[in-house]
């Protein structure tokens, strides 16, 4: 009968589970690679979005430093553009916290790709039609400010 020592729950079937796991990690450590995050100012930002969360995936000089996810409300019913530019959205502040400089953004959007070259270039008028029109354009405008006070 397994009996309570200072909170935990210690012999029997637990103890065996627990030493399973232990020989397991031993054997086959799933936490590998490199611990620390080189100092630089340079990063990588994967960002996507669907129907049910938004993602982002933030890499300072190839490693893997932290990644992000938020489920999407249930009853949303934005345009999967505008899931996509807030993927966006929070992975440059993602990169903004960990003190990155030079981002490179990628999106599998083609849409909100075209959204972002034009902000950035200026090259000709963002277009767009719809109820989440205003949604997107501040959303670019918010981008544009940070880049001009961060980047």
């Amino acid at each position: 009968m397994p009996k309570v020592e200072d909170g935990m729950i210690v012999g029997g079937r637990t103890t065996a589970l627990i030493e399973e796991v232990l020989k397991e990690v031993e054997k086959q450590d799933p936490v590998r690679g490199m611990w620390n995050v080189p100092r630089t100012l340079d990063g990588f930002v994967g960002c996507d979005a669907s129907s049910i969360a938004t993602g982002d995936v933030l890499e300072v000089g190839r490693v893997g430093a932290e990644d992000a996810a938020w489920l999407q409300k249930k009853d949303d019913a934005n345009h999967i553009n505008v899931a996509e530019m807030d993927a966006v959205t929070k992975g440059v502040n993602l990169a903004l916290k960990w003190g990155l400089r030079n981002v490179c953004v990628k999106t599998d959007s083609a849409t909100v790709f075209a959204w972002m070259k034009s902000m950035i270039s200026h090259d000709k008028r963002i277009r767009m039609k719809g109820a989440a029109e205003m949604l997107v354009k501040r959303r670019l405008g918010m981008l544009a400010e940070l880049m001009q006070e961060f980047l």
